[in-house]
């Protein structure tokens, strides 16, 4: 027999690995070579899989004293009847209604029936007032007559909030299903201020410190296909951050954020199809929370009611969500 001796073992073992490394070597640039093909499900956009809603604020003046909030009459013409001074120049001088009837008559075009009747109670007794614009382009065109003409000044400062407390203009906001986005509707007030709310046949006041009022959103979808539910939750932010601990599904983080009045029984809980319009805002002779969330003062002393519209701009379909 043969005798191996221990150079010739060492000569294998050595041939063996240097197989081994080029192999290995060979296999990963193979697989760096495969061609990388995209899902068809990427091709859809994050936007087709979350719905999108337009919102927009509308400011109507109104005179103080048409509302019995001071009581200084308005000028008078040579004739003796009341000038309006702060009613916008774009209204017809034939129209001789007062800026209450002229909000009064956008309800016309307004259906308050899809609410339930127990909710709309309760919203009434806080001054809120909602329904779905069953006659959209005669809505629009009554609240083109009865919205200001700006000029290049005004209109640059009612977009930076600095002419008025309360929100102004028109936003898109994507609204991922089931998730929380809150929707401000008037600028933080500075210093303390008595919030009133009537719950349960009861006026309940609390004091808060720099309030900030608005919307808690969360879009689901609605009973039948091509639906949408938009559940609208009125909240007050209040006082000076604070640090918290979050959970968040296994781990723990710190949030910072203001105490916060919720107010669960006034939840707002819209249904409709896609390009279906809703208008909130609140009563003519409001008090309490609708007139703190939606009236505000001008610079010059006048009174600005503003109503919020929300169009269900993009309702995502079963498919979008696959």
């Amino acid at each position: 027999m043969r005798r191996i001796d221990g150079n010739y073992w060492i000569n294998l073992v050595t041939l063996v690995a240097s197989v081994i490394t080029v192999a290995g070597c060979a296999s990963w640039s193979d697989r760096s070579t495969i061609t990388q093909t995209k899902s068809p499900l990427t091709s859809l956009s994050d936007d087709s899989r979350a719905a999108m809603i337009e919102v927009e604020f509308i400011p109507i003046l109104l005179s103080e004293s048409a509302q019995g909030l001071t009581a200084t009459p308005p000028e008078t013409d040579p004739a003796g009847e009341p000038i309006w001074a702060a009613l916008p120049s774009n209204i017809a001088s034939s129209d001789t209604s007062s800026p209450s009837d002229r909000v009064q008559s956008l309800w016309q075009w307004v259906d308050e029936t899809g609410i339930e009747p127990e909710l709309r109670r309760r919203l009434s007794e806080n001054g809120l007032r909602i329904g779905r614009v069953i006659e959209q382009e005669r809505f629009r065109s009554r609240v083109q007559e009865m919205t200001p003409v700006l000029d290049e000044v005004e209109s640059f400062l009612a977009k930076a909030s600095v002419a008025t407390e309360s929100s102004q203009g028109q936003q898109r906001i994507q609204m991922p299903l089931g998730r929380r986005k809150e929707l401000p509707v008037r600028n933080p007030t500075r210093g303390n201020e008595v919030a009133l709310v009537r719950l349960n046949g009861e006026t309940i006041g609390q004091t808060v410190e720099d309030p900030q009022y608005l919307f808690a959103m969360t879009a689901s979808r609605g009973r039948s296909s091509g639906e949408l539910r938009l559940q609208l939750r009125p909240e007050i932010q209040h006082g000076a951050m604070k640090q918290t601990w979050v959970g968040v599904d296994t781990a723990m983080r710190i949030d910072q954020r203001r105490s916060v009045w919720s107010l669960e029984d006034l939840e707002i809980d819209l249904t409709g199809d896609q390009g279906d319009l809703f208008v909130i805002s609140s009563l003519e002779s409001s008090s309490g929370l609708g007139r703190q969330m939606f009236w505000g003062t001008m610079p010059d002393g006048s009174i600005q009611h503003t109503m919020m519209l929300v169009k269900f701009a993009h309702i995502p379909t079963s498919v979008d969500n696959l």
